[in-house]
């Protein structure tokens, strides 16, 4: 619940709509997955381990999809997803 009014605060929308928890669920499942599928994680990229350096990767990565996804909020209707 505390993200979900984290994201109403950063959106505007209401903390309990279902797009929002969603959202907010989409959001952390990209975490998790760093954690419920280590091995496979760290095959896939060639990583002996998820250190520093690897956990900075992915916190750029996280940052960027949730600035796109706030952007695309933010985007006047009929221009989101375009570029």
């Amino acid at each position: 619940r505390r993200l979900c009014r984290l994201w109403e605060q950063a959106t505007g929308e209401s903390a309990e709509s279902e797009a929002t928890r969603l959202t907010v669920f989409t959001m952390i499942g990209q975490v998790i997955y760093f954690r419920i599928g280590r091995e496979a994680v760290m095959r896939r990229m060639g990583w002996r381990e998820i250190g520093n350096e690897e956990a900075a990767k992915v916190v750029a990565v996280t940052t960027g999809n949730l600035r796109a996804m706030l952007a695309a909020r933010d985007a006047p209707a009929g221009k989101k997803g375009k570029s």
